[in-house]
């Protein structure tokens, strides 16, 4: 979990209307200042990257959806960014995808799930437990 602090504070909400709840008052938060604030699933015009369970022991599941048909390459790296394992390298039609990672071989520890489709980049942390 990222936690990060900052005083954009309550100036930038509306005279009358409260946040109800922390999480509403965060959305609106990272709504003015353009962030993408998840956990566990990344999404960016267009493009979604999911990973569970995770942390996860055994297998891994992946959900991806890219929007235009692009050449796809996700695959599994260490935190020194040296690939371990690669899951997709073809040519995709846009739409969802999803495919699974047998994690058995991998010491537990923390990895990066990279999803490369055409120019656009994009990383997800997946953590393994025995």
């Amino acid at each position: 979990m990222k936690t990060f602090v900052f005083s954009y504070a309550l100036a930038h909400l509306e005279d009358g209307e409260e946040p109800n709840t922390r999480e509403e008052l965060l959305r609106r938060i990272c709504e003015f200042f353009d962030v993408l604030v998840s956990t566990d699933q990344l999404q960016v015009a267009g493009y979604r990257l999911q990973i569970y369970p995770n942390p996860a022991m055994g297998i891994s599941n992946i959900n991806y959806q890219i929007p235009n048909t692009k050449h796809v390459k996700l695959s599994l790296l260490d935190l020194y960014g040296k690939e371990i394992i690669l899951i997709v390298d073809e040519v995709q039609t846009n739409g969802e995808h999803r495919e699974q990672l047998v994690l058995d071989n991998l010491a537990a520890g923390i990895y990066l799930l990279k999803l490369q489709a055409g120019e656009e980049v994009f990383t997800e942390k997946l953590v393994v437990m025995r």
